[in-house]
């Protein structure tokens, strides 16, 4: 079942890593929910789709160079774009 899962790590001298888990359609999720347009939910199956050009954008927040690492797990084909401005983007 698809998962988003955030690590973020911290340097030696803060505070631990934080993990955040969510499975789409949970509350926790909507803390996380930047912009999304066409978002397709199933909700018997908690989970979503997106065709064609519909998008959905997590946005995680964090200071500025604060080392963070992101697992996803996804089913069927999607493409994931990262960026820490929203001008330059990784896929």
């Amino acid at each position: 079942m698809p998962a988003l899962v955030m690590t973020l790590a911290r340097p030696v001298h803060a505070a631990p890593a934080r993990t955040i888990t969510f499975r789409p359609l949970d509350d926790i999720e909507l803390n996380y929910i930047y912009r999304s347009l066409g978002s397709q939910e199933i909700p018997d199956e908690r989970t979503r789709f997106q065709d064609g050009k519909s998008f959905i954008i997590y946005r995680f927040a964090f200071e500025k160079g604060t080392p963070a690492s992101l697992t996803l797990r996804v089913s069927a084909q999607f493409k994931v774009d990262l960026s820490s401005d929203c001008k330059t983007f990784d896929t």
